[in-house]
């Protein structure tokens, strides 16, 4: 019984490796979420806007990590906490702008991660971490 529960755990694992890539949320299921609801429920092109603005100050030519983070001036303001909040952007080895804009916009809608997340190409070395974060 042990063997038997052992290649279906095994066989889990290798179809699971199959995927092309994989989406992370934050907070994970059970944590606390500091992002006040009117961030949260900001429309999705905010979001994304802010992905695309960050996209744009990449530098596509290295494979490695670099940090972009909103500019206060393009921050939202929530009126729970008084705090502007914008969105900081993590990549590694994303190829081009138009790869970054498009990882942004499968990850950042409110049906899949609200308050941020990661975008992981399983079968490179692209990532893509993005998480919304008070500005001051």
């Amino acid at each position: 019984m042990q063997f038997s529960t052992a290649t279906f755990a095994l066989l889990g694992l290798a179809v699971t490796a199959l995927a092309a890539n994989e989406k992370l949320c934050f907070p994970a299921p059970g944590q606390k979420n500091n992002v006040p609801q009117s961030i949260t429920d900001l429309d999705d092109q905010v979001k994304v806007d802010w992905a695309t603005k960050l996209c744009s100050q990449i530098n596509f030519s290295t494979v490695d990590a670099q940090s972009v983070t909103t500019d206060i001036a393009d921050g939202v303001d929530a009126p729970e906490d008084g705090k502007t909040y914008g969105l900081n952007l993590v990549t590694v080895a994303v190829p081009d702008e138009q790869s970054c804009v498009s990882y942004a916009a499968q990850t950042l809608t409110a049906d899949v991660c609200p308050s941020g997340g990661a975008f992981i190409d399983l079968d490179s070395a692209q990532e893509e971490w993005f998480t919304i974060v008070a500005l001051d």
